[in-house]
């Protein structure tokens, strides 16, 4: 997430701080569906008002070893009385092509209970 001002400056890198808490047996995308494509996310009540960028972003992982990224982004204001300000993360630092949630195969790496989830740590703000 970044204000309106780091926006501005940054012209548009497209950083994430939230990320998406994980399910055991559940991919996110089924949760989508399920959802009728609606995805909700709390935002905490520690940040300090004013305009900001949220970035949610997809990753297919149906074709091994080419991962599709479908991210999205979406301008809000926050109006609660916090004083966090998040440092947020550029977009191009969000992961590496070689993290192992990227890498993940959905067809043999099933076998394995854990999926971990490409990206910075949440902000726990």
């Amino acid at each position: 997430m970044l204000s309106e001002a780091q926006v501005v400056q940054d012209r548009g890198a497209g950083p994430d701080l939230y990320g998406s808490a994980s399910q055991a047996g559940v991919w996110a995308t089924d949760k989508l569906i399920q959802a009728g494509g609606a995805w909700s996310i709390k935002i905490p009540s520690s940040i300090k008002a004013g305009g900001y960028v949220v970035r949610n972003e997809l990753l297919a992982l149906h074709d091994q070893n080419n991962p599709q990224f479908y991210p999205q982004c979406a301008n809000f204001q926050i109006t609660g009385g916090g004083s966090a300000i998040p440092s947020g993360v550029e977009g191009n630092a969000l992961y590496s092509l070689d993290e192992p949630g990227v890498l993940y195969n959905i067809y043999e790496d099933q076998k394995k209970p854990i999926y971990k989830i490409p990206g910075p740590a949440l902000f726990t703000g």
